[in-house]
């Protein structure tokens, strides 16, 4: 299903409304925090195979920062190199999942899966929801949303840091083992809709994207 940006829309106002979305997609997820901080000052701290398995580890806390930023400088990078018509669709991608993941984790509020003292790796950030995992779901798409024919070795690099992120968000303690399952399907779902589906058509329609008709499929 192909989809192309209305003649009557110029890219920066496509740009602009894929941002507006992410935008909102922050607000939500701020306001989730604190209605969980606020409502749930006690939350449960669930069992985990893994976690009660594993030790927790402290290297693994920057290899999580480090993976999630190196998958979106790497999507970037492609974006400017092979993709640059495709990039407000990739912002609004990532703005959807954010949307979608900041109204589900208010509803199985649990406590942090990480039990340390200290502080986390190195990026001071209070992230009190935990499933889905939004870093799991962003490292996803990040690798999705290369089309390997164009850039193979992106695309392997993004798998590869995809995977050492999860690994690490294990051995970190960061997320619970429910967690990773849940960010998984929750980018496959977005990924898959985004592609095909029409549930997330209004946002489609706002950025100035509509279905090419039949006629030009099949005079191409």
């Amino acid at each position: 299903m192909g989809l192309r940006t209305s003649a009557d829309m110029p890219p920066a106002r496509a740009l602009v409304a894929a941002m507006s979305v992410l935008a909102l997609s922050a607000m939500t997820s701020f306001a989730g925090n604190a209605f969980i901080a606020s409502r749930f000052p006690d939350r449960p701290r669930p069992h985990d195979l893994l976690l009660d398995v594993l030790p927790a580890s402290t290297i693994a806390q920057y290899v999580t920062e480090v993976a999630i930023i190196s998958s979106f400088v790497v999507l970037l990078a492609y974006g400017i190199r092979y993709a640059r018509t495709e990039i407000p669709g990739m912002v609004a991608v990532f703005g959807i999942m954010y949307l979608i993941r900041s109204v589900l984790m208010v509803l199985t509020p649990f406590a942090s899966a990480y039990t340390g003292s200290e502080h986390f790796g190195m990026i001071p950030l209070d992230q009190l929801g935990m499933f889905p995992s939004g870093h799991v779901a962003a490292s996803l798409l990040c690798m999705m949303l290369i089309d390997s024919r164009k850039a193979p070795a992106l695309k392997r690099l993004a798998l590869a840091l995809m995977l050492a992120q999860w690994i690490a968000l294990v051995l970190s303690h960061a997320h619970y083992s429910i967690d990773i399952a849940g960010g998984i399907l929750l980018g496959l779902f977005v990924h898959r809709e985004w592609q095909y589906g029409s549930l997330f058509g209004p946002v489609k329609m706002l950025m100035g994207y509509h279905e090419k008709p039949a006629t030009d499929s099949a005079a191409a």
